[in-house]
């Protein structure tokens, strides 16, 4: 029997120890005592019923941070669709057999 893939899922949310680890490279205790500073008033909030941080929400933060920021909404279609043409977003399975 093969061996099963690893699964790529990406979440669409984290906790607050991966957001602060992902968007600082901090602690989430840093993240928690920071998180009311005024430099950070515009950093994405964990949502209130889960208290966990949209993934999405804190990429488009780091992009205008750091000038990176596209006009208007994310496009993931055109993106994956580009990754996965250019053998970067989907795994290419060759010889194998359907089951």
């Amino acid at each position: 029997m093969a061996a099963q893939p690893k699964s790529r899922f990406i979440p669409a949310t984290m906790t607050w120890a991966e957001a602060a680890d992902y968007a600082f490279r901090k602690s989430e205790s840093w993240l928690r005592q920071h998180l009311k500073d005024e430099e950070l008033s515009d950093f994405p909030r964990p949502d209130p019923l889960f208290g966990v941080f949209a993934k999405a929400a804190v990429d488009d933060w780091l992009d205008r941070r750091f000038g990176t920021a596209r006009n208007g909404p994310r496009d993931w279609t055109g993106e994956l669709i580009e990754r996965t043409r250019s053998g970067k977003g989907a795994r290419k399975v060759s010889g194998r057999k359907a089951a």
